[in-house]
């Protein structure tokens, strides 16, 4: 994600909810992210006191290289879902996995 963000000027801000670890957080800002993406305030504090900026979520990064966009926030949705499709950023066929529930 980090050579994607290079070859298309991106600041790059993963989401900490796949790894919720302090240490891989280090790794990301050392390898060239510009901050953290959080889905709550604890995680927000939790990795400022680690020295990473945070906000955001994750936008589709498909369709992150118009020049209008500055940085992409990849993280939580690591496979492709049925709203990829919707967006065209993928086909059926490629989500990863796929479930179907019934409620009484």
């Amino acid at each position: 994600m980090q050579g994607f963000a290079a070859e298309h000027d991106l600041d790059v801000r993963p989401h900490v909810k796949t790894h919720k670890c302090v240490e891989v957080g280090r790794r990301q800002l050392e390898a060239g992210a510009v901050g953290s993406t959080t889905g709550n305030v604890g995680e927000a504090e939790v990795f400022a006191a680690a020295g990473s900026r945070s906000a955001g979520s994750t936008p589709a990064v498909a369709f992150s290289t118009s020049s209008v966009i500055t940085e992409i926030r990849p993280g939580e949705y690591v496979f492709c879902d049925l709203n990829n499709t919707r967006l065209g950023a993928c086909e059926e066929d490629q989500i990863a996995l796929f479930v179907a529930a019934t409620a009484d």
